[in-house]
């Protein structure tokens, strides 16, 4: 079955990426594209609980790449795509293929990734207040979720919390 595609384009934003001196000191810009393919048709008649809210998604990805400190286009890529493929939290639909472009448009440089959810496995460890899933890990990326029962888990300064309900995205500041 062919899946249906949901565009998310032209996000732009300032952020942290690079490998040289000159690019861990200062914002530059960075822009990002995503084509999502899942089966729409259990959201046609109108249930968003069926598809993806693509304006909550544009905000918890702007979240990632403003947190985390990429050194690497190809991390910021990996780390995306993961977070987009992972089992929904919620009653959302599953994307089942992710595409994301990612560019640096002050060094004419961009990458196009392009995975699939079946490339990856997940478990949830489980926590004495609730749960916790590793989406992403590197050196310069740290991103979790967390699910509990009465509230969520006290957190390190260096971590945002980006909360619905009993579950939230964490990512680690590095």
């Amino acid at each position: 079955m062919e899946l249906d595609t949901i565009d998310i384009s032209g996000l732009a934003f300032d952020s942290v990426i690079g490998v040289y001196p000159s690019e861990r000191v200062a914002d530059q810009r960075v822009l990002l594209d995503v084509s999502l393919g899942l089966d729409t048709r259990p959201a046609a008649l109108g249930d968003l609980a069926r598809s993806v809210d693509y304006a909550r998604l544009r905000g918890e990805l702007t979240m990632i790449m403003r947190a985390c400190r990429f050194q690497l286009l190809e991390t910021a890529a990996e780390a995306l795509c993961r977070y987009i493929l992972a089992p929904p939290l919620d009653d959302r639909a599953q994307v089942q293929r992710v595409s994301v472009r990612l560019g640096k448009p002050a060094v004419s440089t961009s990458l196009r990734v392009t995975r699939e959810a079946s490339e990856y496995t997940w478990s949830r460890h489980a926590e004495p207040w609730g749960w916790s899933q590793i989406v992403f890990q590197a050196k310069d990326a740290h991103i979790f979720r967390f699910g509990w029962t009465d509230a969520p888990p006290p957190l390190p300064a260096d971590h945002l919390l980006l909360a619905s309900g009993t579950a939230a995205i964490v990512v680690k500041r590095t």
